[in-house]
Formats: structure tokens, sequence, C-alpha cells
């Protein structure tokens, strides 16, 4: 793909990476779920377990055979809803 002016899409990208909230994970106490496809191009499995693991109640989720746009996928649909559906826990 060219573009004639990437000067947003740069401007997109360095916010992107600038953007680290990890030291704030810690102080989120709502139980989290963490979903992402192992084959993600864009963000790595590690980064996605980091996450998991610094949200005191994280949960993560890793399908091996997914990519970044895994919302289509049956799997998908079906561990978000029974996240949602779980009663909390205590």
């Amino acid at each position: 793909i060219t573009t004639e002016n990437p000067t947003d899409a740069i401007a997109m990208l360095r916010a992107e990476y600038a953007f680290d909230v990890r030291d704030q994970l810690k102080d989120i106490q709502t139980e989290t779920l963490v979903i992402c496809g192992a084959q993600d191009d864009f963000w790595t499995p590690e980064m996605f377990a980091e996450t998991a693991c610094l949200l005191p109640r994280g949960r993560l989720i890793m399908y091996p055979n997914r990519g970044h746009a895994l919302i289509t996928a049956q799997e998908f649909f079906r561990d978000v809803t029974a996240f949602l559906s779980a009663p909390a826990a205590a």
C-alpha cells in the first residue's frame, strides 16, 4: 500500500507506540478477560500474556491458530459470552 501523504499514519503509529499503561494495570480490580490470537501480526503473544499477568484479576485466552481479526471466530463469541455470564468471583 502506498500513501501519498503518510503524516497521519506516522502520527498514529508514534502515539500507539508511546501509549504504555503497564504500570497502572495493577490498579484495575475488575475481572478482565484478555483474548488474543497467537498468530497476531500486530502484537506478540508475550505482550498479551504480560498484560493478563499484570492485571490482578486478569485471565488470558490465546487462540493458537488465530491472528488479529478474531472477533468473527465462534470460539471468541463462546468465550466472551461465558466470561460475561459467569458469576463474579469474590
